[in-house]
């Protein structure tokens, strides 16, 4: 009988002793696991601020050709006006 009990309580050590060596590697896991997700976090931010730099950079873009475009119309209309008032005093003479 005590060769028996001996016999558990030597086998409830060796799981106690092999389930504290599982928990370093686990927390090791864990800790690489959590590294990973902050460095991907990290280069997710990364590419969202590239994202948003080159979208602002695209409208800066677009407004600049809005007002190129628009003070084209505004010499068109100034030619436009101008021809308006030599045809006019064309027809007056």
């Amino acid at each position: 009988m005590k060769t028996h009990e001996i016999e558990t309580a030597g086998q409830r050590l060796m799981q106690a002793a092999e389930k504290r060596d599982d928990k370093p590697q686990k927390c090791r896991r864990l800790s690489t696991l959590l590294q990973n997700e902050r460095e991907e976090a990290v280069e997710r931010r990364k590419l969202e601020e590239q994202k948003i730099n080159l979208h602002q950079k695209e409208l800066q873009l677009r407004r600049e050709e809005l007002d190129h475009q628009r003070r084209q119309h505004e010499l068109i209309r100034e030619q436009m006006q101008h021809q308006a008032a030599q045809t006019e005093s064309l027809l007056k003479l």
